[in-house]
């Protein structure tokens, strides 16, 4: 039985779609499983079938050739997307589904000039003990490149930030507002808060958070009051300059 050119085309777009679908959208061994589809095979099938379709007319070849330039077309996009878009599941699925796509269309163009055809009643040959060594070598390689990129995508570093909010409270909403600080700052950290309604005081203190810590509170106010509850937040090292500020406004004051 022989596929045409037609043929082979649908059914290497239909892979990646849902190959791109599952890595997106599902999970558990789907996901795994059109991972290592996307990785391994699409690709690198793609470009052989594209340029240098002689290569796959021999099974050894074609299981050969695909892995290493699936592999390599893999880790290359790692390199690509460091310096582009950056390094993202999104971004790494997208770049490997653009290549099969577009080398695709190609050997279904040049396949329909030439009317390549390619039969699998050819005899399989067995791998012999380079090739395995080969393969085995670009699968290894492109698990490193992902896991490297992965880890330079985690421990990258990232700027400090700090969450202020200042909320009515859900159980007495006209007396009483809630104030929290959430510390994303990688280290432990003195905060000076100043809360007033309108220009008139009513608290200043010191809060000390440590990293990825959560501190909070309840603020009793009175019923009658007619101007908004305004919380500014500053850091001991920056004491002139307000580094967070909310402000809420009591349930029938506007």
């Amino acid at each position: 039985m022989q596929l045409d050119n037609t043929r082979r085309f649908l059914i290497l777009l239909l892979l990646t779609v849902l190959s791109t679908a599952a890595i997106s959208f599902g999970g558990g061994i789907l996901r795994t499983a059109a991972a290592l589809l996307m990785i391994f095979a699409l690709p690198g099938y793609a470009v052989l079938a594209a340029w240098f379709p002689d290569r796959i007319d021999n099974p050894a070849n074609r299981v050969l050739f695909t892995i290493i330039l699936s592999a390599t077309l893999t880790g290359l996009g790692g390199l690509v997307l460091h310096f582009t878009l950056g390094i993202q599941s999104v971004t790494w699925v997208l770049w490997l589904a653009a290549l099969t796509i577009i080398h695709g269309g190609i050997a279904f163009v040049r396949g329909a000039r030439r009317r390549l055809t390619f039969s699998d009643t050819d005899p399989f040959e067995p791998l012999n003990g380079k090739q395995i060594v080969v393969i085995g070598a670009a699968v290894l390689i492109a698990f490193g490149a992902i896991n490297i990129a992965r880890t330079g995508v985690i421990e990258q570093p990232r700027p400090g930030f700090t969450q202020l909010w200042l909320l009515q409270d859900a159980a007495d909403p006209e007396n009483r507002v809630r104030i929290g600080i959430h510390n994303q700052e990688n280290a432990h950290l003195v905060y000076r808060l100043v809360l007033s309604a309108g220009s008139v005081p009513i608290t200043d203190e010191e809060v000390i958070i440590e990293a990825g810590q959560t501190w909070e509170s309840w603020l009793p106010i009175s019923a009658d009051t007619m101007q908004p509850i305004r919380a500014d937040l500053y850091r001991l090292d920056q004491p002139n300059h307000v580094y967070r500020s909310a402000e809420v406004w009591l349930t029938g004051q506007q």
